[in-house]
């Protein structure tokens, strides 16, 4: 309501309807301000006067506001100051010639040191039970709360900030974790310095270092013998080689020994039945022969010499068994067809790549089918007794 408005622009929030009138009635800075106002509505100013003069009121309550915190921040220190100044003039000194707040110290740094040793706390220990804000500081209230917490009993905070004072290096009111390892040498704890070592940490060391020295030993050694067994390995393999390069070299020697023989007898004009299209049983043709001589050889070694022997191509004949597309090898044949047959009437089944270029033609052709190409031995597959040739031609 309005009341509230005007009561809350002069800084009064609380209190019944009465209070708030009598707390108006009182405050000098609201009479004025009410009296101004109601002479400028009576000389037509209106509402926009009286508003205007109600936030100067208002402005003028809270510079006065902030006036009375700042006399009472000050009022606060002199009363601290006169409370230490009281207590020292109203107890004797102590026989050492100490007054009542240095004897306050001393039992504030005595009760400090029981807790150290009680508790066996650390600088870090201390900052995470009363640094209550966080700010890696603490300050005179923060280490009061933890005293009190720990004593049971309550310590002056002016006695605490006093005590303080000794230590606070940089004299900014609060301790930093430097100044509180400073406190804990004063009190005589001596904290730990991390570039020393006891006798068990370096007897550890020395442990851990002799284990080394031995998994480096076992290291060398593993790799000593792993070193012989790969030269024996490569000692077998020289073996193998040398024995295949002998079985080679007899297999050649027949096989040039067979040529001369041939040579010898009368030529035999053998009947080609691939030149009359017809698929035969048996092995009866050139190319079947060579098949079956790759089938005989026991070294990869022996069918390459084999196929390198061909000096022209073959012309064999098919029956397709299916046709799928080949993914692989040679741009000359990749991405055409690749015919699955029955080679000359049998025995053998090959895989013939046929080129790109004749895919329309071979593509006109189904399963069942029979056609004759020129073609190459490229390869044999001793597992599956396969033999694998390249096209060049479609008759």
């Amino acid at each position: 309501n309005e009341l509230s408005i005007i009561a809350s622009t002069y800084g009064i929030d609380s209190g019944s309807k009465q209070q708030k009138i009598e707390a108006l009635h009182n405050s000098e800075l609201a009479r004025t301000g009410l009296k101004i106002g109601a002479l400028g509505v009576a000389a037509g100013a209106g509402a926009v006067g009286a508003s205007r003069i109600i936030k100067s009121g208002r402005e003028r309550a809270i510079e006065r506001a902030e006036e009375l915190r700042e006399q009472g921040r000050e009022k606060l220190q002199e009363n601290i100051d006169a409370g230490k100044y009281s207590i020292n003039s109203r107890l004797p000194t102590s026989e050492s010639g100490e007054e009542a707040t240095e004897v306050a110290h001393n039992l504030v740094l005595d009760q400090l040191r029981k807790q150290i040793e009680q508790r066996g706390l650390t600088p870090e220990m201390l900052f995470q039970i009363a640094d209550v804000n966080k700010d890696g500081k603490l300050d005179a209230n923060e280490i009061t709360g933890a005293m009190t917490a720990a004593t049971g009993f309550a310590v002056p905070v002016f006695i605490v900030s006093d005590a303080m004072k000794d230590f606070d290096l940089d004299n900014d009111g609060k301790l930093d974790h430097e100044e509180v390892n400073h406190l804990w040498e004063k009190l005589g704890f001596v904290a730990e310095d991390s570039n020393e070592f006891s006798d068990e940490e370096i007897d550890a060391v020395l442990e851990e270092v002799d284990s080394v020295e031995n998994d480096i030993a076992s290291d060398e050694e593993r790799l000593i013998a792993e070193q012989e067994a790969e030269l024996l390995a490569e000692q077998e393999a020289a073996r193998h080689a040398e024995e295949e390069a002998r079985v080679q070299a007899e297999l050649e020697a027949a096989r040039l020994e067979e040529e001369a023989a041939n040579e010898a007898e009368p030529e035999v004009v053998q009947e080609i039945h691939t030149d009359t299209g017809e698929l035969t049983d048996g092995i009866d043709t050139e190319f079947e022969r060579l098949v079956l001589e790759m089938e005989g050889a026991r070294f990869s070694s022996e069918r390459k010499a084999l196929m390198e022997k061909q000096t022209s191509e073959f012309l064999v004949n098919l029956r397709i068994e299916k046709i799928e597309r080949t993914l692989i090898g040679d741009p000359v044949y990749r991405g055409g067809q690749s015919v699955h047959a029955l080679i000359d009437g049998g025995p053998y089944v090959g895989v013939i790549k046929i080129p790109v270029s004749f895919d329309e033609k071979i593509l006109a052709h189904k399963s069942g089918d029979e056609i004759q190409v020129r073609a190459k031995l490229v390869d044999f597959s001793p597992s599956l007794k396969r033999p694998v040739l390249e096209a060049s031609e479609m008759l």
